[in-house]
């Protein structure tokens, strides 16, 4: 489901890295800001949809592709908490691609991190019912995780508006453009049917290993994790050339794109 989930906000967060680089590669950093808002704006109301979709059908949807009673208990119970804060999931991708596509990486490293031990110290806490927690177990395990992210989002709420950043956006820019809202779907789709093929053979994959138990299940999930380590330099180099790609673009230098 998380993989289905990233598919979708991939659509929106490359179509708005692409076009934010082109423009500030033509220091048009006023259009930029232009996409920054409508990219706001699509993100909120894809997000509205899928927590619905997310929320009602989570437990039927693990049972669907395998999952013991047990684990779609367990794993419901997660997954209706952290997709409440889908909104705020989406707009963190979202944030990234459009600071990585001005040049800036640092932001979103630090926003990133900050985050990510927001997010083991209250697991910590609210698992195992420490720092004067009650023991929430499963349930736990979600409240800090949609906390994590609802602070993320909130923090690239006062990046963008306190103007301090190489993007800013007010409240005047929040009207609907549909032209800028069509060309990030458009730079966005391959991308997101790119991962939507992935999810899909994922969930096929994740199916069979269900097939085997909890404990087997639980393993896999495990080594998904380690692996995730190795394409983490990729990724990296990937962004850069991104936004340094997009930006040349935008200054008509093809050669150096």
């Amino acid at each position: 489901m998380l993989w289905f989930l990233n598919a979708i906000m991939v659509s929106v967060s490359v179509g708005t890295t692409a076009l934010v680089a082109r423009f500030i590669g033509a220091r048009q950093r006023e259009k930029a800001e232009h996409v920054l808002s409508q990219s706001i704006i699509l993100v909120l109301l894809l997000s509205t949809i899928l927590t619905v979709m997310w929320y009602t059908f989570a437990e039927s949807t693990l049972l669907l592709i395998g999952a013991s009673q047990e684990v779609a208990d367990l794993g419901s119970a997660y997954i209706r908490i952290v997709f409440l804060s889908t909104p705020c999931i989406f707009m963190i991708f979202n944030s990234e691609g459009a600071l990585r596509g001005a040049g800036d990486t640092k932001t979103p490293m630090k926003v990133g991190a900050i985050m990510n031990c927001i997010n083991v110290v209250l697991n910590y806490g609210l698992i195992f019912g420490k720092f004067g927690f009650p023991v929430l177990g499963v349930r736990g395990a979600g409240i800090a995780t949609a906390i994590a992210y609802t602070w993320a989002a909130l923090t690239y709420c006062i990046i963008f508006f306190s103007g301090k950043f190489s993007l800013r956006i007010s409240l005047h820019q929040f009207s609907i453009d549909m032209v800028i809202i069509r060309r990030i779907i458009r730079i966005g789709i391959p991308a997101s049917l790119q991962r939507i093929i992935m999810s899909g053979s994922m969930i096929f994959y994740v199916s069979i290993i269900a097939g085997f138990g909890t404990t087997a299940l639980a393993a896999h999930q495990i080594g998904l994790r380690v692996e995730s380590l190795s394409y983490m330099p990729g990724f990296g180099f990937a962004v850069a050339a991104t936004a340094l790609v997009g930006q040349n673009l935008g200054a008509k230098d093809i050669q150096k794109a």
